[in-house]
Protein backbone atom coordinates (compact mmCIF):
# COMPACT_ATOMS: atom_id res chain seq x y z
CA UNK A 1 0.00 0.00 0.00
CA UNK A 2 1.52 3.49 -0.84
CA UNK A 3 0.68 6.20 1.69
CA UNK A 4 -1.74 8.58 1.01
CA UNK A 5 -0.46 11.33 0.12
CA UNK A 6 -1.53 14.96 1.66
CA UNK A 7 -2.18 17.62 -0.63
CA UNK A 8 -0.84 21.39 -0.03
CA UNK A 9 -5.19 22.46 -0.34
CA UNK A 10 -5.34 20.44 2.50
CA UNK A 11 -2.92 21.90 4.51
CA UNK A 12 -3.81 25.38 4.16
CA UNK A 13 -7.81 24.35 4.79
CA UNK A 14 -6.52 22.57 7.94
CA UNK A 15 -3.91 25.69 8.77
CA UNK A 16 -6.52 28.54 8.22
CA UNK A 17 -9.13 26.38 10.33
CA UNK A 18 -6.79 26.24 13.01
CA UNK A 19 -6.19 30.20 13.47
CA UNK A 20 -9.91 30.73 13.21
CA UNK A 21 -10.75 28.80 16.34
CA UNK A 22 -7.99 29.74 18.06
CA UNK A 23 -9.36 33.36 17.14
CA UNK A 24 -12.34 32.73 18.58
CA UNK A 25 -11.17 31.34 21.70
CA UNK A 26 -9.16 34.29 22.80
CA UNK A 27 -12.29 36.38 21.64
CA UNK A 28 -14.60 34.49 23.63
CA UNK A 29 -12.08 34.52 26.73
CA UNK A 30 -11.25 38.30 26.49
CA UNK A 31 -15.46 39.18 26.38
CA UNK A 32 -16.60 36.65 28.37
CA UNK A 33 -20.37 36.04 29.76
CA UNK A 34 -23.06 35.44 27.50
CA UNK A 35 -19.53 34.87 24.48
CA UNK A 36 -19.38 31.48 26.09
CA UNK A 37 -22.65 30.76 25.99
CA UNK A 38 -22.70 32.12 22.35
CA UNK A 39 -20.16 29.66 21.62
CA UNK A 40 -21.88 26.38 23.02
CA UNK A 41 -25.22 27.02 21.51
CA UNK A 42 -23.16 27.61 17.86
CA UNK A 43 -21.37 24.91 18.19
CA UNK A 44 -23.76 21.89 19.96
CA UNK A 45 -27.23 23.84 19.05
CA UNK A 46 -27.59 22.82 15.32
CA UNK A 47 -26.90 19.11 16.26
CA UNK A 48 -29.14 18.52 18.72
CA UNK A 49 -31.74 17.46 15.93
CA UNK A 50 -29.66 14.61 15.15
CA UNK A 51 -30.15 13.23 19.23
CA UNK A 52 -34.47 13.59 18.79
CA UNK A 53 -34.04 10.86 15.64
CA UNK A 54 -30.93 9.21 17.17
CA UNK A 55 -33.76 6.19 18.26
CA UNK A 56 -36.03 5.91 15.16
CA UNK A 57 -35.19 3.80 12.41
CA UNK A 58 -34.19 5.38 9.06
CA UNK A 59 -31.53 4.82 5.99
CA UNK A 60 -28.04 5.37 6.61
CA UNK A 61 -26.88 8.81 5.34
CA UNK A 62 -30.72 10.10 5.73
CA UNK A 63 -31.87 12.12 8.72
CA UNK A 64 -34.86 10.36 10.39
CA UNK A 65 -38.02 11.82 9.44
CA UNK A 66 -39.01 13.14 12.93
CA UNK A 67 -35.54 14.90 13.28
CA UNK A 68 -36.22 16.79 9.87
CA UNK A 69 -38.63 19.52 11.31
CA UNK A 70 -35.88 20.47 14.29
CA UNK A 71 -33.22 19.94 12.00
CA UNK A 72 -34.21 22.13 9.83
CA UNK A 73 -35.41 25.00 12.44
CA UNK A 74 -31.85 24.54 14.29
CA UNK A 75 -30.08 25.31 10.67
CA UNK A 76 -32.04 29.30 10.45
CA UNK A 77 -30.53 32.24 10.72
CA UNK A 78 -32.67 33.40 13.17
CA UNK A 79 -31.56 31.53 16.35
CA UNK A 80 -27.83 33.02 15.74
CA UNK A 81 -28.97 36.43 14.97
CA UNK A 82 -30.91 36.60 18.24
CA UNK A 83 -28.05 34.88 20.12
CA UNK A 84 -25.80 38.04 18.86
CA UNK A 85 -28.09 40.23 19.26
CA UNK A 86 -28.73 39.57 23.05
CA UNK A 87 -24.68 39.69 23.82
CA UNK A 88 -24.66 42.88 21.55
CA UNK A 89 -27.04 44.90 23.71
CA UNK A 90 -25.98 43.04 27.11
CA UNK A 91 -24.10 45.42 29.94
CA UNK A 92 -21.24 43.07 29.70
CA UNK A 93 -18.06 45.13 27.79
Amino acid sequence: MSPRRISLRRIAYAALSMGLVIGLLLEVSKHGGWTWVALVVGVVGPDLALVVGASSAHERGHLPPAAVRPYNLLHRIWGPLVVLVAAAVSSEV
